[in-house]
């Protein structure tokens, strides 16, 4: 386990869920849902987080709306990859466990939107 998946299961309360899904830094995270046909990203922020900038072809799922979040998972095929982001990596590890026990295959982009700012690279707008 890395030192960062480490602090940021500390982060998420537990151990063992940095354990079993991948968290990975925002170039690898961008890397990846280019190159994996199966995938799927879904960023768990507010609509209004969304609105201020996210991912390009991103899906909002808000986590923090729960009923909503939990029906929404249940729903999504289980042969795509979906590939979670949030705003520092707390909700989008909160989001892959949820995701992970609907027996869905989930990769967790660590630092959240803020890292991937931060390693330049782009985000999406909504306009006003």
């Amino acid at each position: 386990m890395t030192v960062a998946s480490c602090c940021q299961a500390c982060n998420a309360g537990t151990l063992e869920a940095s354990d079993s899904i991948p968290t990975i830094p925002p170039v690898e995270f961008a890397q990846q849902t280019v190159a994996d046909t199966t995938a799927v990203i879904i960023d768990v922020r507010t609509p209004e987080e969304y609105a201020a900038g996210h991912i390009d072809n991103a899906t909002l799922i808000d986590v923090k709306d729960t009923e909503n979040f939990d029906m929404t998972i249940a729903l999504l095929p289980s042969d795509k990859t979906y590939y979670v982001y949030c705003r520092s990596g707390r909700r989008s590890m909160s989001a892959a466990e949820k995701m992970k026990k609907a027996g869905l295959k989930v990769i967790d982009m660590n630092g959240g939107i803020i890292a991937w700012e931060k390693a330049d690279l782009p985000v999406v707008k909504n306009r006003k």
